[in-house]
């Protein structure tokens, strides 16, 4: 990678990490976005990208990495560690590549909530899913479950499914949980990466950011980008678009995959493209009964989820694996 692209790709992944919740600043009522501060993109430092691939801004974290963090417009200045493993994995253990005898494997794919971004790393929901299976489901034919977390801050539909062909195909996983929102599928990253950070120094030097930011405004750049997007794009391309990103996994997977989201998580129309998905693919499902979290006590002030918001999706996603059979116990 070329040091000029790699300056680029950096001063990029900040617009990136906080795409997924800018765009909802104006048009998602629900979304309580006010502050500067209630934006925590990982830090630049923390962060590897692909010298090859299709993907230009394409990024991981760095792996063997501890991130501790705190945050003022936290409850109480909450501190929160976030632990990369060696597979640059939000994970507090490594995994074998090679599957063990008898053991379930479970891979999820998302964004920041996937990822557990304001969170430590245990308290996320692939890891209380984890230990909940592992505690309340005496299995004969299961000796142990294991949730490999692959979710990553501001990863859309095609960075989740490039992740899982670079990091998840090898662990062999008997299933996938896919937890999207209507930013991950209303954004193309790719797309709006480079527009975004020319119009935040557009914005810059006339002074138009500074007096966004005072009307309590934040990240217009990349609301811009994205509208731009919708503006270039039929909403009818960006949803093949989607589809096609999602689709690309079937090509190298055929087990059980489970989209997830709260019943107010996506838009008809989103809605309408999981659903397709399931009705063209096998062994593919749509649970959309997750609890919607915003403005609960489950949720902090951005909508993110914490401890406890990640504990009501993971008992929800327990008895949905065990009620539909997606885990078969004997």
């Amino acid at each position: 990678m070329t040091l000029k692209k790699f300056i680029l790709i950096a001063s990029l992944i900040e617009l990136i990490i906080i795409a997924v919740l800018a765009a909802n600043v104006y048009k998602n009522k629900d979304n309580v976005l006010g502050t500067k501060d209630s934006v925590n993109p990982i830090d630049k430092g923390d962060l590897i990208f692909p010298e090859e691939g299709d993907l230009e801004y394409f990024y991981e974290p760095k792996p063997n990495n501890i991130e501790s963090k705190k945050q003022d417009w936290l409850p109480n200045g909450y501190e929160y560690t976030i632990t990369i493993n060696a597979d640059s994995l939000s994970e507090r253990f490594d995994y074998s590549a090679d599957k063990p005898q008898d053991v379930f494997r479970i891979i999820t794919l998302g964004d920041s909530f996937t990822y557990g971004l304001y969170v430590n790393t245990k308290d996320n929901y692939p890891e209380q899913l984890e230990d909940l299976l592992n505690s309340s489901l005496p299995c004969r034919n299961i000796k142990k479950f294991e949730v490999i977390n692959l979710g990553m801050g501001g990863y859309d539909i095609q960075y989740a499914a490039e992740r899982f062909k670079k990091r998840g195909l090898k662990y062999n996983p008997d299933l996938i949980l896919w937890l999207l929102k209507n930013d991950d599928l209303d954004q193309i990253m790719e797309k709006i990466s480079a527009k975004s950070n020319e119009y935040k120094r557009q914005m810059e030097e006339s002074g138009e950011l500074k007096e966004y930011e005072e009307k309590g405004i934040f990240y217009p750049y990349v609301v811009k980008a994205t509208q731009e997007l919708g503006e270039t794009y039929r909403k009818e391309q960006i949803l093949d678009y989607q589809y096609a990103a999602m689709k690309s996994l079937r090509t190298i997977y055929n087990d059980p995959l489970v989209f997830l989201s709260s019943p107010f998580g996506l838009t008809n129309e989103f809605k309408d493209v999981i659903e397709k998905f399931v009705r063209e693919n096998s062994h593919s499902y749509y649970y959309s009964q997750l609890p919607n979290l915003v403005g609960a006590d489950s949720a902090l002030p951005d909508g993110h989820p914490n401890k406890a918001g990640y504990t009501l999706y993971v008992n929800n996603i327990f008895h949905y694996l065990v009620d539909t059979n997606l885990i078969s116990c004997n």
